[in-house]
Parts: structure tokens; C-alpha cells; sequence
């Protein structure tokens, strides 16, 4: 597969790569656009050529069956059977193109049964050390996705989000990884909590429904030349949808526009500047993302000020939740609010004072790598009364019903 880029009109040869997955099950095979062949899982394409290994493999942590084989053909197959709640273990894919590159990867999943997608994570990095285990002080960087992301996510590209120093072509370079059926465990910050250089994973989510799933998939891999490339990022693979344009209607109007950028999707709101005081010249509004669809998992919103600190206005993460929780129909309070200036995959911007912010726009940009493929969101937005985005979701609520839904 050829592919030109406008740098002095570089031709760059591309290769893709396909891991074949299960939360039991994982195997490489060939997926090319084009007409050329495979030898040996060498897959070629013009001048690049990538193969794929596993290496490092530790299933300590896994129940029932586990097994890891090399294949001849550098094709790797591992197996697990009969997970419970909280199984993972970590391994490293080698990569060895036959001239320096970027890396991408993506999941895709083509069987799930009893939503097991849902509860598989996986979490990876660019494994220095080559020997399968998160070393953050060796300059190491983690990533994560669940099975329901599509999208393609940097191995090594230029926004450096894993790595950007590229793919050498020495079989040196080591993808780190680790499944974990659950989810893995986060800081107040939103970041991987790391023990004994490992994820911890956290299976408490995970019912008995899920422990008799089965899901399966694919994870490819897509190289493509570093050299005179230098702005290449993983995101620019991914298919961008149209703008989206809504309207708030009742007693604080506002107009909405969310575009896909790529990597990340981006709201904007204007609130009437007429209509927005709520009482005390402020404008007050929040975005609320729902994973299911069924509830809430966070808001992004300007600090009202009864949370103080932080300082009035300040933009804040909110998590819904009422086991972990008290709150307001399951919304926390202060202790447990983040600020989103803390947060990497996130950013949000606009003053609420309406003398700093005439126009009462706002913005938040959310990495579609933090998103499922099918999510679902809302915008409220409140003076004397509540006005909002579906009119037929209620805010505040603990039920995501009514919230409209967005695919990736």
C-alpha cells in the first residue's frame, strides 16, 4: 500500500499488521488493501516491511487455561480460559520494521458475547527494558484502551503520547502490555496506579454474566516511515465525522457545535449572554459523558464556587457514583472533583464570569482514546431553572436516559 504525504511529495510505503484476539485468545495474520503477499508474517509493502512477535509473557495472575506459543511463522498465540474478576498479565509485542518508523496500533473486535468487551483493559507502553514490566523511571510513557475503542492509538508518533523517538530496525523495540478483565485502577488524577511495575487491575465491576463471555477481535499494527515524516500522528489514520450543530432551548439558551478533530472531539458552547446571569453575573454550564448510556460517568463543568477550593470558575472533573460516594443524586462533592488543568485527555476553556467572557462561549476537548466507539453526552446549562441538551434527558439526574448518542 502506497501512501503520499506533502513533504517534498514523499512516497511512504506502509504495512499493517493483525494481532487476533479473545479475552482467551491472540494470533497474527495479513490484512493489506493492496494485492501484496505475506512470507513468513513478513508483511511487505513497498519498501517497509514489519514483523510481529511475543516475548516476556507472565500469566501469573491469570486463571484456568494460560498458554503462550511461538509459532514458525512469527505468529503468536496465547490463550486464556475460565478468567474471574481481576485476572491479568503482561507481555511485550516485539517490533522489528526493515527501516526506522512510526507505530500504530487498534483493537477490533468481531465477536462479544455477554458485553465482555466492556470488561477487558489494556494497557501498554514502550518497554525500554524488554522485560515486560512499566518502568516509568527509565522514561517509559503508558497508554490505555478497553475493547470498545476503534480507533488506531500511538506506539510511536510525534505527539509523543507513547513514545516519538520511532521504531528501530534492530528487533530491539518492545511493546509492553497487560489485560486485566475489570478495569484498571486510577489515581484522583485520572493516571494508572502502578505496583511492582504492573497496572493494577481491579475486577470488582465484572459480573457473573461477564465471566461466561467470550470476546474476540483483532489488534493490528500499522507502521509507516519515520524519515522526513516528522509530524505523523497515529490519529490522523482514524476517519473524522461532520460537525454536529445543536440548540438549548428554555431559560438559558445556547447554541452547540461538537467536531471531531481526529484524536479528539471538541464542544463548543455559546450561551445567550442575555440570559445566562444566574443571579450573580455568571455563566453556569457542564457536559456530562455517559459510557452505557444507562449512567452517568462524569461531568466537565465551571466551579460554582461552593466547592472551594478550587477558585471560582475553575473547570472541574466530576465523577458520578453514589456507591463510592454522597452526593447530589450520586454526584460527589468537592474531595472528590478534579481539575481538569490535572487531567492530560482532557481541556476546557472559557471564563464563567460574564464581564471576562462577554460572549459566553465555552470549549472542552475530550481524546477520543478516554471515549467508546458509541458514547453518549449532554449539555446543561442554568440560571433561575435548568435548561438543557436532549430536552428529554434530565440533569442532575443519576439516568443517562435521554442523552444523545455519538459514535466514533
Amino acid at each position: 500500500m502506497l501512501q503520499a504525504i506533502n513533504i517534498n511529495k514523499l512516497v511512504l510505503a506502509v504495512a499493517t499488521i493483525a494481532v487476533v484476539a479473545t479475552a482467551g485468545f491472540l494470533s497474527t495474520r495479513a490484512f493489506f488493501s493492496d494485492t501484496e503477499t505475506s512470507q513468513a508474517n513478513a508483511f511487505t509493502a513497498g519498501s517497509l516491511t514489519m514483523q510481529v512477535a511475543q516475548t516476556n509473557s507472565t500469566p501469573e495472575n491469570s486463571h484456568g487455561d494460560s498458554t503462550f506459543n511461538q509459532w514458525s511463522d512469527n505468529r503468536t498465540l496465547f490463550t486464556y480460559g475460565g478468567l474471574i474478576p481481576g485476572d491479568s498479565s503482561t507481555a511485550d509485542w516485539a517490533l522489528e520494521p526493515t527501516q526506522e518508523s512510526w507505530a500504530c496500533l487498534k483493537p477490533d473486535v468481531t465477536s462479544n458475547t455477554n458485553g465482555m468487551k466492556n470488561y477487558v483493559e489494556i494497557a501498554y507502553w514502550n518497554d525500554t527494558n524488554n522485560n515486560g514490566l512499566y518502568n516509568p523511571g527509565a522514561g517509559e510513557n503508558i497508554n490505555s484502551f478497553d475493547l470498545t475503542d476503534s480507533d488506531w492509538l500511538p506506539v510511536e508518533d510525534s505527539s509523543g503520547a507513547v513514545g516519538d523517538d520511532g521504531v528501530m530496525t534492530d528487533g530491539s523495540y518492545r511493546v509492553g502490555y497487560a489485560y486485566c478483565f475489570g478495569s484498571f485502577e486510577r489515581d484522583g488524577s485520572g493516571d494508572l496506579v502502578i505496583q511492582n511495575n504492573k497496572p493494577v487491575c481491579d475486577g470488582s465491576d465484572v459480573t457473573n454474566s461477564q465471566q461466561n463471555g467470550q470476546v474476540e477481535g483483532s489488534m493490528y499494527f500499522y507502521a509507516e516511515q519515520k524519515l522526513n515524516n516528522d509530524n505523523f500522528v497515529c490519529s490522523s489514520l482514524n476517519p473524522v465525522n461532520a460537525p454536529q450543530t445543536h440548540t438549548i432551548g428554555g431559560s438559558v439558551p445556547a447554541g452547540i457545535i461538537v467536531e471531531d478533530l481526529g484524536g479528539s472531539l471538541l464542544w463548543t458552547i455559546d450561551i445567550d449572554e442575555v440570559n445566562a446571569d444566574d443571579g450573580n453575573g455568571h455563566y453556569a454550564y457542564g457536559l456530562v459523558i455517559s459510557q452505557d448510556g444507562m449512567v452517568p460517568e462524569y461531568q466537565i463543568h465551571s466551579n460554582d464556587g461552593t466547592d472551594s477550593p478550587p477558585a471560582f470558575g475553575t473547570h472541574l472533573y466530576s465523577a458520578w457514583g453514589p456507591t463510592t460516594g454522597t452526593g447530589y443524586n450520586g454526584w460527589h462533592t468537592s474531595t472528590t472533583n478534579v481539575l481538569v488543568s490535572a487531567l492530560s485527555w482532557v481541556t476546557a476553556s472559557g471564563d464563567r464570569d460574564a464581564t471576562s467572557n462577554p460572549d459566553g462561549v465555552f470549549t472542552i476537548e475530550i481524546d477520543k482514546s478516554e471515549l467508546n466507539s458509541t458514547f453518549y453526552w449532554g449539555v446543561m446549562t442554568a440560571a433561575d431553572a435548568t435548561s438543557s441538551y436532549p430536552s428529554t434527558w434530565t440533569p442532575w439526574s443519576g439516568n443517562a436516559s435521554g442523552l444523545e448518542q455519538y459514535d466514533l
